[in-house]
């Protein structure tokens, strides 16, 4: 898993122009990782006063973090153009309808005069392709590989089936444009409706459950000097109220990175949400003290 990953990463750094190799970039932000967990470390201990024990494991899960957000950002971008692209997939088959009796290189011409976003531009790259000599299959099987989305292979697959048979598609075209668009809006209102679970799981994890926590701990400290308290049961009673807060952030980050359907978003929201977490538990007794 950690070669595919690293593999990955590389093709993602190739795609937005890096030019170092992908060991000296792992290397370089595995240091910076290690700067950023010291310094978590000595925050965290020192200003929070939070549990040195918790300090040390928060500490070395953001050893690396650098090189996480880097392949995050990196894939981020890739599934930014990949949406972009599919918006435009039903236009791209109503243009398509249109020039379906024209010769099958002046369709593609058309996609890349049309008005089609990045579409245009990837099927400009396609021409290009068979220009030089690829075949229209291989050209438009590596727009395929490119974005490896579902509803491009379609498009893609309804092509390849009007070049070879050179059949009257222009129907088949619309039909299959109206269907695509029919499935983005049933993905959107499906989205739409889980809002409202996902930012309160979001606003649970990262500020009410450490915050009334926080007041908790504040009312058990103030009676500490009764017989039922002492402090090493106290300082046990904190430490582990700190790893709960830990494990509801990470639980919290995984049923929103669910919710949204793209699960690598976890680490993401989990980075985000323990840190915060928390900074407010360790400021709630001190605020209502």
């Amino acid at each position: 898993m950690k070669n595919v990953n690293i593999n990955k990463l590389e093709i993602l750094l190739k795609r937005n122009g890096w030019k170092k190799s992908v060991k000296d970039v792992v290397f370089e932000f595995l240091i910076i990782g290690f700067i950023l967990s010291v310094l978590i470390f000595v925050t965290s201990f020192y200003a929070f006063k939070v549990a040195i024990e918790i300090c040390i494991i928060v500490a070395l899960l953001y050893v690396p973090v650098p090189l996480i957000l880097l392949y995050l950002y990196h894939n981020m971008r890739f599934e930014f153009a990949q949406q972009s692209m599919e918006k435009r997939l039903a236009d791209l088959l109503l243009q398509a309808s249109i020039s379906s009796k024209e010769d099958f290189n002046k369709m593609l011409r058309s996609f890349v005069d049309a008005d089609l976003g990045i579409l245009s531009k990837d099927f400009e790259v396609v021409l290009e392709k068979i220009n030089k000599g690829s075949s229209v299959e291989e050209a438009l099987n590596g727009l395929k590989k490119k974005y490896d989305s579902k509803f491009l292979n379609i498009v893609i697959d309804l092509l390849l089936q009007q070049y070879y048979t050179g059949a009257e598609m222009r129907d088949v075209f619309r039909n299959t444009a109206d269907d695509i668009l029919e499935t983005q809006a049933i993905l959107r209102e499906r989205k739409s409706a889980l809002i409202i679970e996902k930012y309160t799981l979001l606003f649970a994890g990262s500020a009410i459950v450490p915050f009334v926590l926080a007041l908790i701990t504040n009312f058990v400290k103030s009676i500490g000097s009764s017989f039922l308290f002492n402090e090493n049961l106290l300082g046990v009673a904190i430490f582990s109220t700190q790893i709960y807060i830990i494990e509801y952030a990470i639980l919290a980050s995984i049923f929103v990175a669910f919710i949204e359907g793209n699960p690598k978003r976890f680490v993401l929201y989990c980075l985000a949400l323990i840190p915060l977490s928390l900074i407010i538990y360790s400021f709630g007794p001190a605020v209502f003290s």
